[in-house]
């Protein structure tokens, strides 16, 4: 049978080349902006393609990364309106499309659906936007389909379910009610308990999710045993959650169970303690794996594992590039052929890195290596200036995951030294 994650993956396989194509034009239209600040039309039509991703996600179920796209979307909104028209938020939005993609990709290659492996990105760009209020809980979208054990005393025939809600839901108020006025005895936390077993006895015949209310029984076990201040304040505003569902169900309106189903689960995923629903509903939901474990870095939090290859492999032929620059200056025409094949394939590599400053940087080198005469002159001619270049690429892939915060600005310099 085929799982939720395996349906993911076909339909994303669907949309894939379009999404590729769409964060690619953005990352171009983007470098062109960071190159001048003043070009903002540069952008127009980015918001448009993100938009177009964001759709995608959404149509394949990938809510999650659908909501990070969002928030790329809305600082290109802002770029564009001018309310931070810098290249420090330009950089920082293409770090995150190039995340994106990058997360897309893994996910096309089978690896597991964790949103919150972009929550770093996703909280800078945030905050950029002036958002303070982003928590991991903005990423958490657990597979809410899965459905629970059945009840022990399931109810067989069909009940009353409005009355038996509004039944329920008094008890849960005055469990709620004694245990906000800090009673000791601690029968206004199982009173609550009891009504939610009890909607969960009938929930087969709600149109509610199957494993809600089983999941907020576990939900009242944190809530009794927890002494975490900071998890227990943050669990309140989800008893008021609950309460207003069972209203809503009550009075046959519409209810959102699934937002504060997210809300239970993130509760019992980020608890502190556990007992045997606790421990349930974290197995069936496989709530542990939806965030990277805490030694397991985000994306553009650089994962050195599979970049040092890659920079391992531009060390060794920003050698060769360096040697063929030697080579030229001495008089020798070959090493001139092998510099421009050695830079051609160096941007190439670059691309793999996601690096805006070295790609730019690189362009240069590239079609510098393409106006050189075919004998070097006799007199001094662009020494010192292809040394610096050769030494700041050097510095770049030496300092990747610490980059300096004025490489924009440095990168700049150089490549006008080289067109000079």
């Amino acid at each position: 049978m085929a799982t939720r994650a395996d349906v993911t993956v076909d339909l994303l396989s669907w949309v894939k080349a379009e999404i590729n194509h769409a964060l690619k034009l953005v990352r171009e239209r983007t470098a062109t902006f960071i190159a001048n600040t003043d070009n903002a039309p540069a952008l127009a039509d980015c918001p448009f393609e993100l938009h177009q991703v964001h759709g995608a996600l959404i149509m394949v179920g990938l809510e999650g990364v659908a909501r990070v796209c969002a928030v790329i979307e809305r600082t290109c909104d802002g770029i564009l309106a001018g309310r931070h028209a810098t290249k420090a938020a330009a950089s920082l939005m293409d770090r995150a499309v190039y995340a994106l993609g990058q997360f897309i990709d893994d996910l096309a290659k089978g690896e597991p659906n964790v949103p919150l492996r972009l929550f770093p990105l996703y909280r800078d760009l945030s905050e950029l936007l002036g958002d303070t209020g982003v928590s991991e809980f903005d990423l958490f979208y657990p597979d809410v389909t899965l459905n629970s054990p059945p009840h022990e005393k399931i109810a067989i025939g069909p009940v009353d379910t409005a009355r038996e809600m509004r039944r329920m839901r008094a008890q849960f108020q005055r469990g709620m009610l004694a245990w906000l006025r800090a009673d000791k005895s601690g029968q206004g936390l199982h009173d609550m308990q009891l009504a939610l077993d009890a909607v969960d006895r009938i929930a087969q015949q709600l149109d509610t999710s199957r494993g809600l209310w089983w999941s907020a029984v576990g939900f009242v076990d944190g809530l009794i045993f927890s002494k975490n201040e900071k998890w227990l304040a943050a669990a309140r505003p989800v008893c008021n959650r609950l309460d207003i569902l069972m209203r809503d169900i009550a009075n046959s309106a519409e209810a959102r169970d699934v937002a504060v189903f997210r809300e239970v689960l993130y509760s019992i995923a980020t608890c502190d303690v556990s007992t045997e629903r606790i421990a349930e509903v974290r197995q069936l939901y496989r709530l542990e794996s939806l965030f990277p474990p805490p030694d397991v870095p985000g994306l553009m939090e650089f994962d050195l594992d599979s970049l040092k290859p890659v920079l391992d492999d531009m060390h060794a032929r920003l050698d060769v590039a360096k040697s063929a620059w030697v080579q030229y200056t001495s008089g020798d025409p070959n090493g001139l052929a092998i510099l421009r094949d050695v830079a051609r394939k160096l941007r190439e590599k670059a691309t793999e890195l996601g690096n805006q400053p070295l790609e730019r940087l690189l362009d240069v080198v590239v079609f510098v290596a393409t106006r050189l005469p075919d004998r070097y002159p006799r007199q001094q001619y662009m020494i010192v200036e292809m040394v610096a270049a050769a030494l700041m690429i050097e510095h770049i892939l030496d300092t990747f995951t610490t980059p300096l915060t004025d490489l924009d600005e440095q990168v700049t310099i150089m490549a006008g030294w080289l067109l000079d």
